[in-house]
């Protein structure tokens, strides 16, 4: 697919300065994080659904990755705030859940559909990654460890459950559903 020509369809007013925009997977959904929580729009409206964050918790600055994303077909909105997990309601936009899951800062967030299960993948500065199955958010949770820096960005094909995972210094090949490094580069 090739665009040849960008076209103004509308524009969506934000009540606080975003810190990042993520287009939903679908591109049916635009999240903006702001410094109290995050607005998300359905495209083809102008008014945001609001989500805020707890008291006293705020969101901050990430150029790298996102650390938000919309998840279960676009039912759930999952985000981090330092090494705390928030699932959200898209329909009620109540907070429904609030984990403390890694020891370090996340720094990504990725929703995946994995063997007919939809996942968060969370990669953190504690030197893990971890695989949150959100129809049992409390059960199934799959922990890759063994890295010597902490992960900076994941990358992830769906298809074959292979994940590229970056740190500071090195690359590595995993396989997400085993927990299994295949391949190191240093």
């Amino acid at each position: 697919l090739c665009v040849t020509e960008w076209k103004y369809l509308r524009s969506y007013i934000c009540s606080s300065k975003p810190l990042n925009l993520v287009l939903s997977d679908n591109e049916a959904f635009l999240v903006a994080t702001v410094f109290t929580g995050f607005l998300v729009w359905d495209i083809q409206r102008v008014q945001p659904k609001t989500f805020k964050l707890p008291h006293n918790v705020h969101n901050m600055l990430n150029k790298r990755n996102s650390t938000v994303t919309l998840a279960k077909n676009n039912t759930m909105l999952v985000a981090s705030v330092r090494q705390l997990m928030y699932i959200w309601d898209m329909a009620t936009q109540f907070l429904t859940i609030s984990l403390d899951v890694h020891f370090g800062r996340i720094l990504q967030v990725k929703q995946l559909y994995l063997d007919g299960k939809y996942v968060v993948v969370t990669p953190s500065l504690d030197k893990s990654i971890k695989v949150w199955t959100l129809h049992d958010i409390h059960g199934d949770i799959n922990t890759i460890e063994h890295h010597k820096d902490p992960i900076m960005q994941i990358s992830v094909n769906e298809e074959t459950t292979i994940a590229a995972v970056t740190t500071r210094t090195s690359l590595g090949i995993w396989n997400i559903t085993k927990g299994a490094i295949s391949h190191s580069l240093h």
